[in-house]
């Protein structure tokens, strides 16, 4: 019996979308690799689409749901899984690298440093903000003696 999904009980809710994983899964299993290939690049087309027409309002939103369910599964996942992501990952990462050219790399590489370059300029803006305008000013809050940064 077909229930509308505004009358549905979350009973009838999770029972509709494990049969749809089911379904779901059962299709996948019998793709041929260049069906799924033609599938992969319609999906990534539908995102890249949406994610043109997205407000900077709404991808920020977007970015934080995200930021949310992956500090939320990787609180609940076991260290065996941790693990498992990690090398599944490194896996990824190495065919990634083997498959990119040598502009490819350059590009990565010179982006990579430009990163490493902004975030040691903020920490050390960060850093050494506590003695902005201090030159001849003494703040008894600051403990200047045993401060990382000053030598004395």
């Amino acid at each position: 019996m077909k229930i509308a999904r505004s009358q549905e009980s979350s009973l009838h809710a999770e029972i509709r979308r494990r049969e749809q994983v089911e379904r779901q899964a059962a299709s996948r299993a019998a793709e041929l690799p260049s069906q799924r290939q033609q599938r992969l690049e319609e999906q990534a087309e539908r995102v890249a689409i949406w994610r043109a027409n997205e407000t900077p309002l709404e991808t920020q939103i977007c970015l934080e749901e995200q930021a949310e369910r992956q500090a939320i599964l990787r609180a609940n996942e076991t260290p065996l899984q941790k693990q498992q992501r990690l090398e599944e990952q490194a896996e990824r990462q190495a065919a990634s690298r083997m498959a990119e050219t040598p502009e490819e790399t350059l590009a990565r590489r010179t982006a990579q440093a430009q990163m490493q370059a902004e975030r040691r300029r903020a920490f050390m803006r960060n850093t050494w903000s506590v003695f902005n305008n201090t030159a001849f000013e003494y703040d008894p809050l600051i403990d200047y003696k045993n401060h990382s940064f000053n030598f004395l």
